[in-house]
């Protein structure tokens, strides 16, 4: 080991009580402040003097160079300045005292820690482990997660998770991290958030969605106000009862499911308070008009009448203008039609940019 010695260029005669440039030890040891040693599991800057077998020698200042065995021959430059993890006495021996994997893991956590970065992070795969419970109280505090190897905490308060924390054992999760401080704990303490996380990937979501977007989605949950899509990115959107299908009656808990893959249209964003709104009848009204041709003739289901006329619900997703006029007649007489009745109808005319169709029975038996 290399051996630095501040005093090596002074002299002291037999009683050791004066230098020979005239100093008394006293006065030298206050000029000359010997350095302290190496807080452990502090992040420093050492100078690389040397490549040796097996690592690296490292001047940090300290009475003594230091060695690092965990960068690769090469990796280092003689002369450059790093940054190196102090390791502690579990994790060091008496030549192997500075890490610079630890310093990069520690300088790589710091900055995800600054830019928001959302990473993903393994919950411990053993339930009984990976819950940690207050000594306090019986109470949950939180989740053990792993990042990059790393022992994490995620406190209870920043979980997604509505239901059991151990349903989240072996998962890997989309988290952010909180703090990430390498002097806490015996290796250091990491704190992660899953909903700070989510509501990121929600936000950014939001933010690309346009209104009129035709897109994929997944069914979460049906309620009374109607089914609540996943679009991806964590943004949930609702599609009110209304919108689920062509049948305005329709009960949603009877057409979806949780877990059905379906196609939706968005109606409205509300930015200022991360919402969407969606419609699945408006989806398949667009794919249904692409096929619609002047001329044919569909089935639909009479919805409702206005003084003008009766509208019919076709394609399961629009409702098709019969205008009054339009009606067919028999032996002279005004066909009658009641809500609820299945007809057949001619499309008379389509007005795709307003979706709107026209429809006639004139001609029809």
């Amino acid at each position: 080991m290399k051996q630095t010695n501040q005093f090596r260029d002074f002299a002291f005669d037999g009683d050791n009580s004066q230098s020979s440039t005239g100093f008394s030890m006293a006065e030298l040891m206050a000029q000359y402040e010997m350095p302290a040693a190496l807080a452990r599991k502090a992040i420093i800057k050492g100078e690389v003097v040397a490549s040796v077998k097996g690592g690296y020698l490292v001047s940090t200042g300290a009475k003594s160079d230091s060695f690092v065995r965990d960068a690769a021959p090469g990796e280092l430059v003689v002369g450059q300045t790093y940054n190196f993890y102090v390791l502690d006495e579990t994790e060091a021996d008496e030549e192997n005292q500075l890490s610079y994997r630890q310093a990069a893991k520690w300088e790589k956590f710091s900055k995800l820690q600054e830019d928001g970065t959302i990473v993903t992070a393994q919950v411990h795969r053993d339930p009984k482990r990976a819950v940690v419970r207050s000594r306090a109280k019986d109470s949950v505090g939180g989740l053990i997660a792993y990042f990059e190897e790393t022992r994490c905490f995620i406190p209870r308060s920043e979980t997604q998770q509505h239901g059991r924390l151990d349903d989240l054992a072996g998962k890997e999760i989309s988290v952010v991290i909180l703090s990430a401080d390498s002097n806490k704990g015996r290796g250091g303490e990491v704190i992660l958030s899953q909903t700070r996380a989510l509501a990121k990937q929600r936000d950014e979501r939001l933010a690309e969605v346009k209104k009129d977007d035709v897109l994929p989605g997944t069914v979460v949950k049906v309620i009374d106000a109607g089914v609540l899509v996943d679009v991806g990115g964590g943004l949930t959107g609702l599609v009110y009862r209304t919108e689920v299908s062509g049948d305005r009656n329709a009960e949603p808990s009877k057409l979806f499911r949780s877990g059905d893959e379906v196609t939706v249209k968005v109606v409205s964003i509300n930015l200022a308070k991360s919402q969407v709104s969606l419609s699945i009848r408006a989806a398949r009204q667009d794919e249904f008009l692409r096929t619609l041709k002047e001329g044919d003739v569909i089935t639909g289901v009479v919805a409702r009448f206005e003084n003008y006329g009766a509208f019919v619900s076709i394609g399961n997703c629009i409702d098709g203008l019969l205008h009054i006029a339009d009606y067919g007649s028999e032996n002279g007489r005004r066909e009658t039609l009641t809500s609820g009745q299945t007809i057949e109808a001619q499309v008379n005319s389509i007005d795709r940019e307003r979706g709107r169709v026209s429809l006639t029975r004139k001609g029809l038996k």
